[in-house]
């Protein structure tokens, strides 16, 4: 395999591409040879990635080890680059703009799994808070604070776009009590959902969606967003729970589960 640089790279399983590259990327240069910085930056455009989108099941919790959350487990076990822009807290909207976000960049040979979320979740604007054309419409969140913190994407740190709950206490729950139909949010967030992976499908058809919390009671499918049955999960966040102990996670999953979750969504691909 030469990429700019002689390097022997050992026959390896899929599991451990990953840690050979890394391996590979760690390496000196050696004075009078090809830079190695042109083979690497050649490695890290070509090789193929899993990009993740979603809530806080699909995020990375800054207090849980590097490795062990399930999406990375899965990267390293199908030696896949991982490309995750899940933000715990986010709304069917904003998972709509991650998923927007990865179709500029998504390529024929990666992968993408989405984790949708309830309809008590809903993207709001702060006004007061400038528009910013340097960045893309997802970086207008907010980092948070017990997310991991992202080498991919710049947050804001003041935030154009508010990720509230019903549950919120601030002044976001004006806009719960005075205007907010759970029924006409899951009806809003079907027909965007819809859009997006039309949109998606037009692109690749390398993707599964898992359900998550946006319906525990078995009546979402794959025709609900006019995608192949096949690329339809029916995880729930209750049967997710349910297979793990407490965790202070904002993912919510034990590491134990998070490994179970990557062996079912690994039989899924």
């Amino acid at each position: 395999m030469a990429l700019g640089a002689r390097v022997r790279i050992p026959l390896v399983t899929p599991g451990s591409i990953s840690s050979e590259v890394e391996r590979f990327l760690d390496m000196e240069e050696v004075s009078g040879s090809i830079p190695l910085s042109n083979t690497k930056l050649l490695i890290n455009t070509v090789m193929q990635k899993l990009y993740i989108a979603g809530d806080s099941f699909a995020s990375l919790a800054n207090n849980q080890p590097v490795g062990n959350s399930w999406s990375e487990i899965l990267a390293n076990d199908l030696g896949l680059d991982l490309i995750n822009v899940a933000r715990p807290a986010s709304s069917n909207f904003s998972i709509a703009l991650q998923i927007e976000w990865i179709i500029d960049r998504i390529r024929t040979d990666d992968f993408l799994i989405v984790f949708l979320t309830d309809h008590y979740r809903k993207t709001l604007v702060n006004l007061d808070i400038e528009k910013d054309d340097n960045k893309h419409i997802l970086e207008y969140h907010s980092l948070h604070d017990e997310q991991r913190p992202s080498t991919i994407l710049q947050y804001s740190s003041n935030p154009r776009l508010i990720a509230s709950t019903i549950h919120h206490q601030d002044r976001t729950k004006e806009y719960y009590r005075d205007w907010f139909d759970v029924e006409i949010q899951e009806i809003e967030n079907r027909l965007i959902l819809t859009g997006v992976f039309a949109k998606l499908s037009t692109v690749t058809d390398k993707f599964i969606v898992c359900v998550g919390g946006y319906d525990d009671k078995d009546s979402t499918t794959h025709q609900t967003f006019c995608i192949q049955e096949q690329q339809f999960v029916n995880y729930t966040s209750k049967f997710m729970l349910g297979l793990s102990e407490s965790s202070n996670y904002i993912n919510h999953l034990d590491d134990m589960t998070h490994k179970k979750l990557a062996v079912l969504l690994k039989k899924k691909i």
